[in-house]
């Protein structure tokens, strides 16, 4: 198959997954489930699903708390993560669908090296991308320079440390992210731990800005840094903002 007859078949199954009674069977099987075993309201707590369609494709959904919803009461309190794979020679390879034709791809590498500088004993190779996206599914990328072959790189930033890739553009249509390895944040370059902290400042400046009644509200960008960050812990007052932000700058005029 060439990229435009996966990216099709990749979406075809995609939609019919959305439009499907499945998908609330599951997602309401998951809020069964976070009652059952009483998870506190601000836990993401993903659950994973595995289902095969009837173009006998396997996908894996990632269902969990949607990250602007303060409690999880009904299916619109959640959000759901699309994901299907198939097995190269150098592993399984990871699509995930998102905003117009958009795929996201994460090969086989990557996880290799997310399993061996994360030190898991993990050998079981769906486990491994399950634990994955468990913590590292940042759908902020980072445009950088362009590599050799023209390909626009791009670095996004984790959880666990930082995902590497290029962007593929074969049409205006059809756009790959494609994450090709995994840095984690012990072995991490200058490069990244400043831009890293750049954002970070910038994540609690606006919140800062937004708790004091400054600006109305926070864009989905600032959103998902300061989620990641932890910035939306109870324990994040507007004085402890003030002190970060005091001591970063600190740190990053010296």
């Amino acid at each position: 198959m060439n990229v435009g007859e996966i990216n099709t078949a990749i979406y075809r199954d995609y939609n019919i997954i959305l439009d499907s009674s499945t998908l609330i069977r599951l997602e309401n099987s998951y809020l069964d489930q976070r009652r059952k075993f009483k998870i506190q309201k601000d836990d993401s707590y993903p659950v994973f699903y595995s289902i095969k369609t009837k173009a006998k494709n396997n996908w894996i959904l990632m269902v969990e708390k949607h990250l602007e919803s303060k409690s999880v009461k009904t299916i619109n309190d959640v959000r759901t993560a699309f994901f299907t794979y198939y097995h190269t020679r150098k592993g399984y390879r990871v699509f995930n669908p998102c905003a117009g034709t958009t795929l996201l791809v994460y090969n086989g590498h990557m996880f290799t090296r997310f399993r061996e500088r994360m030190h898991l004993t993990i050998s079981d190779p769906i486990d491994i991308i399950k634990h994955f996206f468990a913590t590292n599914f940042s759908p902020v990328k980072q445009r950088m320079d362009k590599d050799g072959q023209g390909n626009v790189l791009f670095m996004s930033i984790e959880k666990d440390g930082y995902l590497m890739g290029n962007v593929q553009e074969y049409s205006d249509k059809i756009i790959w992210y494609v994450h090709k390895t995994f840095i984690s944040g012990s072995i991490a370059s200058f490069r990244q731990i400043t831009y890293t902290n750049k954002l970070k400042l910038n994540a609690a400046k606006d919140l800062l800005k937004f708790r004091i009644g400054d600006i109305k509200e926070l864009s989905d960008l600032t959103n998902e840094y300061c989620n990641l960050f932890g910035f939306m812990d109870k324990e994040v007052t507007i004085d402890f903002l003030k002190h970060l932000i005091e001591d970063m700058e600190k740190q990053s005029s010296k």
